[in-house]
């Protein structure tokens, strides 16, 4: 084994004696040589720098969710099924620029430009794109009613610069839409040539994937992939449930099956509420909160005060609920007729489905005419809900063109939301549901007259029992016991710390902030 090792050294001895022999019949040989050999190592320090990621040292471009756009943020749109962004230096029909994307497509590894940046401008009900560092006339993203109406500058009258984003998994479909004259389109790319608009669904728009891409600053020091935990606390009036949970992660509210001393649950608040008459702001059992500092939950519970309640009654809805759960007449306050949920079958799409209806002061009394004529909203998941009639029958829309679906098993998918005007928009498969131009209500894509929903109230007396138990006061802190005693905290230079010090440590392997 010595002598096999030293037969290699001297051979590798004598290469690099002759390798110095060639060099010396030339300084300019050597010159080259040494030249090459650095140009390599360069080249693998180059690879190495952009394998671990220190292309980004000023900072990187990561998707974001719509939700977590701020005015004048700098974004990228761009479709994920054809690795495309939006550019915004062509006033028509916008060419496809193809970006570069890691695995994950989380990330852009290519370099940007500037005419693939756009400034978002928040809207009430959506977003306006501004091309990016326009310093003369300002220049936004809008739509026109043709489906190569995507373009780049100032809007005519007949054009939208308001878009939506919207997740439709009946449709396949994410992205961006903008109603024009009614016309509800969405924005997608065509045949990976370029950007246009459609107002249908097809296979032009399946599979379409909009995202937005974020540029962040990267910070240098030694804390910037810290992960921060915070206390998460639901307090239900009897006992507390504790949780910690992970800064920006998604935080599903529990249910609460009992009622308390004769009240039933009504939701979750995130502020005491004290014995009130209204119903306060709840969330819903099931819903996501994603976390980002300490917070606790209190669980608010109801009960009909039988001593004061008044005669029930459906009042119109005016602000647009955390959700739409409940009993409803579906009216059309602008022929002053309501949706007959008593009829079923044919009768329930077809024409006569609606009864004449008194309104008076946003209410409408409960009568031998509407007592049967209600339907049902229940959520099925986050912003799509079911409809169901008093007769039984659950009504959508599946075609994607005018007409009324229906049937006895829950299969149809409906978005609800409150325009400015206090006008219901009730939509399925994108259709819109309306009291159309042949007098009855039907989801259909073309004209008709918006209709309101009135909920079903009573006089609910409302209040929060844990308010008034000491046990439940005190502050909301991340308690230090949470972190099981048999987890080694080290600091950031591997050594051991005593339990309960407060700082960046590495717990179990990860980075923390302990306070």
């Amino acid at each position: 084994m010595l002598l096999n090792r030293a037969i290699k050294i001297e051979d590798k001895s004598h290469n690099l004696t002759e390798i110095l022999q060639d060099m010396n019949h030339s300084s300019a040989s050597f010159c080259n040589v040494f030249l090459r050999s650095m140009n390599r190592y360069l080249v693998l320090l180059c690879s190495l720098f952009v394998l671990t990621g220190a292309v980004y040292a000023d900072g990187y471009w990561t998707a974001v969710e719509a939700e977590d756009l701020s005015d004048n943020d700098t974004v990228l749109i761009v479709d994920l099924k054809t690795v495309c962004a939006l550019p915004n230096d062509i006033g028509k029909t916008p060419q496809v620029h193809t970006v570069e994307l890691d695995e994950s497509q989380s990330l852009i590894l290519s370099s940007i430009g500037d005419n693939l940046k756009w400034r978002v401008k928040k809207k009430t009900k959506g977003y306006e794109f501004i091309v990016f560092d326009n310093a003369t006339n300002e220049k936004k993203l809008y739509c026109k009613d043709a489906n190569d109406g995507v373009n780049v500058g100032v809007a005519p009258a007949n054009a939208s610069t308001l878009f939506s984003y919207l997740s439709d998994s009946d449709i396949g479909y994410v992205g961006l839409s903008a109603t024009i004259a009614g016309t509800q389109r969405f924005l997608c790319v065509y045949n990976k040539q370029d950007w246009r608009c459609y107002a249908h669904t097809s296979k032009n728009l399946k599979d379409t994937n909009l995202r937005f891409f974020k540029y962040l600053q990267k910070s240098l020091d030694d804390s910037s992939d810290v992960e921060t935990y915070y206390q998460v606390t639901c307090r239900n009036g009897a006992s507390d449930s504790v949780c910690e949970m992970r800064s920006g992660d998604f935080f599903i509210l529990p249910d609460v099956s009992s009622s308390y001393n004769g009240y039933d649950f009504i939701g979750w608040s995130t502020d005491v509420v004290e014995q009130a008459s209204d119903k306060p702001a709840c969330l819903c059992s099931g819903e996501k909160v994603k976390i980002s500092q300490d917070t606790v939950f209190y669980a608010v519970y109801g009960l009909i005060d039988t001593h004061s309640a008044t005669e029930p009654l459906y009042s119109k809805v005016v602000e647009e609920p955390s959700d739409w759960t409940g009993k409803y007449l579906i009216v059309c306050e602008g022929n002053e007729v309501i949706f007959n949920g008593n009829l079923g079958g044919d009768a329930l799409a077809a024409k006569g489905n609606s009864l004449r209806t008194v309104m008076t002061n946003n209410t409408i009394l409960i009568d031998e005419n509407n007592e049967n004529a209600y339907f049902v909203i229940s959520r099925k998941s986050d912003g799509v809900y079911s409809i169901q009639s008093c007769s039984g029958y659950y009504i959508g829309n599946t075609s994607f063109s005018t007409g009324t679906n229906y049937n006895k098993s829950d299969k149809f998918k409906n978005s609800i939301s409150l325009d400015a005007a206090d006008n219901i928009v009730i939509k399925s498969s994108t259709i819109p549901f309306i009291f159309n131009s042949s007098s009855y209500f039907q989801y259909n894509i073309g004209r008709g007259t918006a209709v309101q929903l009135y909920k079903y109230t009573e006089n609910v007396r409302l209040y929060a029992e844990y308010t008034t138990k000491p046990s439940m006061e005190g502050g909301t802190g991340i308690s230090k016991e949470e972190l099981p005693r048999d987890e080694a905290i080290y600091d950031l230079k591997g050594r051991a710390v005593p339990y309960g010090t407060m700082g960046i440590y590495i717990v179990n392997g990860k980075k923390r902030l302990l306070r």
